[in-house]
């Protein structure tokens, strides 16, 4: 059909996509601030920022 084809064809994929690929940041950005914030002290001295 002709009506099929107008308009984002991606539509109904790119929203539940983009829905999981933000979850997956929010969850990896925690993990790593966590790190960061857990061995700050050590990356410090190894650059010799304080």
């Amino acid at each position: 059909m002709v009506g099929d084809t107008v308009g984002d064809p991606f539509k109904d994929t790119s929203g539940p996509s983009l829905n999981i690929l933000i979850k997956l940041i929010a969850i990896v950005s925690v993990v790593f601030s966590g790190l960061i914030v857990k061995f700050s002290p050590a990356i410090a001295a190894l650059l010799n920022l304080g």
